[in-house]
């Protein structure tokens, strides 16, 4: 693809190998595997279990909330009494980089809500803090 014009259909079949290969030499350069894909197994599993499920009964499993306050609610695997103490939580679990040898942890913060200025800024001055609070990667988007 010549200067962001496409030139034929196929160009955009050559736009994704191109990109797959530079995240695989990326990842080599930076010292992790790209193949490597942990829990993957685990998430087809529960994937074909909720399908089966669905097909089942007609429904998606209905998770349950372990907490829910001001609109807010989290799903853990671990007991807390307040959105703000499951994320406490959660993120005690992070490891940050101990060296420029040894990755750590990143967190992904996902909203699920109307993008907007004031959400922007607001995901802008969250992942600032944290990112500060506890020396982790932090990426945010919708």
């Amino acid at each position: 693809m010549a200067r962001g014009i496409s030139k034929d259909t196929y160009d955009l079949g050559g736009e994704f190998f191109r990109w797959e290969m530079a995240t695989t030499i990326a990842g080599r350069r930076i010292g992790i595997n790209p193949f490597d894909q942990p829990n993957v197994e685990s998430a087809k599993i529960s994937a074909r279990k909720m399908v089966t499920e669905f097909q089942q009964e007609g429904k998606l499993p209905e998770l349950t909330p372990t907490v829910q306050e001001s609109g807010m609610t989290a799903y853990a695997e671990f007991s807390a009494d307040s959105v703000g103490h499951a994320l406490q939580n959660f993120l005690a679990q992070a490891q940050p980089a101990e060296s420029n040898d040894k990755l750590g942890s990143y967190v992904s913060l996902q909203a699920y809500v109307q993008p907007s200025s004031a959400t922007d800024e607001a995901l802008k001055e969250l992942v600032a803090k944290l990112r500060d609070r506890h020396k982790l990667a932090i990426t945010a988007g919708y």
